[in-house]
């Protein structure tokens, strides 16, 4: 359904799932969530995304899923005009162990500081 356009038919069907006893927490949630926001997203719900995203950090996710928690939520922002917001997701994805994701957090930051957002002193 998400991938065919029909993100407000997927919508209801993966509320459901994160009732399901096994699939409402761990990864599998978080996996759920993901494409919840994906589906507010394609239906121009960007603050819900966000929303769905944020919660979802709450729940203390492996790093490769907070890694790309992060980094999504860096594009959420970057999108919706907060690079302020979006500077200090890819900081904190800068400080992940993993190669890829600290360097595709490296170069957005470049590319931010290069846009006149710096980040905040300190955070690098």
């Amino acid at each position: 359904l998400i991938l065919s356009d029909k993100a407000a038919d997927a919508l209801p069907f993966l509320d459901k799932l994160t009732r399901v006893p096994a699939l409402a927490e761990g990864e599998d949630r978080i996996r759920i969530g993901l494409m919840q926001s994906r589906c507010h997203h394609a239906l121009k719900q960007t603050s819900q995304a966000t929303d769905v995203l944020e919660h979802l950090l709450t729940i203390s996710p492996p790093e490769a899923l907070r890694d790309r928690l992060n980094y999504e939520l860096s594009r959420l922002y970057l999108e919706t005009g907060q690079p302020r917001k979006a500077t200090e997701k890819l900081t904190q994805l800068a400080q992940t162990s993993n190669g890829l994701w600290k360097t595709a957090a490296e170069q957005e930051l470049g590319y931010l500081e290069l846009q006149g957002h710096k980040p905040k002193e300190g955070s690098k």
